[in-house]
C-alpha cells in the first residue's frame, strides 16, 4: 500500500507518515485545540482536504474488519499506526508455507521434489492420425469437389505407470 499511496501523491504519503498538520487554536486556558470550520482559510481547508484524501484511499483498501478498527481515528496517520500495530506480526506467518505434497515447509506445492520425480516416470502417450483421400489422377472435366482434410491427435496422460493401451 506505501507504493501505491506515493504513486498517487507523495505528499500524502508525507501526511500519513508524519501526521497531518490540522488548523488548531489556543484557547482561553492556552491549551491547543481544533479550529472551528467556520475559521478555516483557504490553507486550512487544503491541510483538511489532504487528510480526507489519505483516510480515503486507506479505507478504500481494506476490508471491513479493518475499517472497524479504523473507523474511530481522526487523522491518516492515526489509521496507519493502528494498521501497523494490528499487522506487525504478519510476515512471519507468510514464511511458514507449507507443501501441500509432502507436508515440508518452505515450499510451494509447485517446488516439490516428491512431485517432480512422479512426473519424470509418468508415461506419455500420444496418437496421431491423417487422412488424405484426394485422388490426383482425376481429370479436369469433372465438376470440383469438397474435399475435407482430417487431421486427429489424442494425447493421454496415465496416473500409474503399469496402465497399458490394448
Amino acid at each position: 500500500m506505501t507504493i501505491f499511496i506515493q504513486s498517487l501523491d507523495y505528499n500524502l504519503w508525507d501526511l500519513i507518515v508524519d501526521g497531518p498538520d490540522l488548523p488548531t487554536t489556543i484557547n482561553e486556558n492556552g491549551e491547543k485545540v481544533p479550529k472551528p470550520r467556520t475559521r478555516y482559510n483557504d490553507e486550512d481547508r487544503k491541510k483538511v482536504q489532504m487528510n480526507a484524501k489519505a483516510k480515503h484511499i486507506i479505507i478504500c483498501a481494506i476490508n471491513s474488519n479493518e475499517f472497524n478498527r479504523v473507523s474511530s481515528c481522526l487523522s491518516a496517520k492515526e489509521m496507519w499506526d493502528r494498521l501497523e500495530v494490528t499487522y506487525e506480526g504478519e510476515s512471519s506467518k507468510i514464511e511458514e508455507i507449507i507443501c501441500y505434497e509432502c507436508n515440508k515447509p518452505g515450499q510451494y506445492k509447485s517446488d516439490c521434489p516428491r512431485l517432480k520425480k512422479k512426473e519424470q516416470f509418468k508415461k506419455r502417450k500420444a496418437m496421431l492420425a491423417t487422412w488424405d483421400d484426394s485422388d490426383e489422377s482425376s481429370s479436369d472435366e469433372e465438376s470440383p469437389e469438397e474435399v475435407a482434410q482430417l487431421a486427429l491427435m489424442a494425447i493421454e496422460e496415465e496416473e500409474e505407470e503399469n496402465d497399458e493401451v490394448t
